[in-house]
C-alpha cells in the first residue's frame, strides 16, 4: 500500500468517528425538530454521504500523491466534456438510476416492492433475470479489473 492508500483509509475513519462522536446529539436534534421524516433532510444527508465518500475514494484508487492532487484539479478547474463516450454516460444513467430507485425504496417504502423475496414467482424470476442481463451486460468478466489486485 502506498501513501494515497492510507490517505483514504484515514479520511474514511476519520469520517466514521465525527459520525460517531456526533450521533447522540444529531439524534437530539433530528428529534426535536422532526427531521428523521423529512425528506430534504434525508436526501442532504445521502448527498454529504455521497459526496465524502467519493472525495475520498480518489485516494484510494489513484497511484500517487501527484495522480490525487491531478484529479481533483480537473475537478474543479476542466471544463471538458463529461463522459467521452456517449455509451459509457448511458451505463452511468443505468447505474445511477438503479441506486437510486433502490435507496429511494429502502429510505421511503421499505415494506414494498420486493423482487428477490416476493412471493410471486414470476416477479422473483423477472427480478433474478434483469440483474443477470445488468450484470453481463455492463460487468467486467475479467479479473484483472478488481480493485483489491493492486495490493
Amino acid at each position: 500500500a502506498n501513501l494515497t492508500f492510507i490517505i483514504w483509509g484515514l479520511m474514511q475513519g476519520i469520517f466514521l468517528s465525527i459520525e460517531a462522536l456526533t450521533n447522540k446529539k444529531r439524534a437530539i436534534v433530528e428529534k426535536k425538530y422532526s427531521l428523521s421524516k423529512n425528506p430534504i433532510y434525508i436526501f442532504f444527508n445521502m448527498l454529504i454521504t455521497y459526496l465524502l465518500f467519493t472525495s475520498s475514494t480518489i485516494f484510494g484508487r489513484t497511484t500517487s500523491m501527484d495522480d490525487a492532487i491531478l484529479v481533483y484539479k480537473k475537478i474543479f478547474t476542466d471544463s471538458g466534456p463529461l463522459f467521452i463516450e456517449k455509451t459509457t454516460l448511458a451505463y452511468a444513467a443505468i447505474g445511477l438510476s438503479i441506486l437510486l430507485f433502490k435507496d429511494l425504496k429502502d429510505e421511503f417504502f421499505p415494506a414494498k416492492l420486493h423482487f428477490f423475496d416476493n412471493k410471486n414467482i414470476y416477479i422473483r424470476y423477472l427480478a433474478y433475470l434483469f440483474i443477470t442481463f445488468i450484470i453481463l451486460l455492463t460487468g467486467v468478466l475479467n479479473g484483472g479489473q478488481f480493485i483489491y489486485f493492486q495490493f
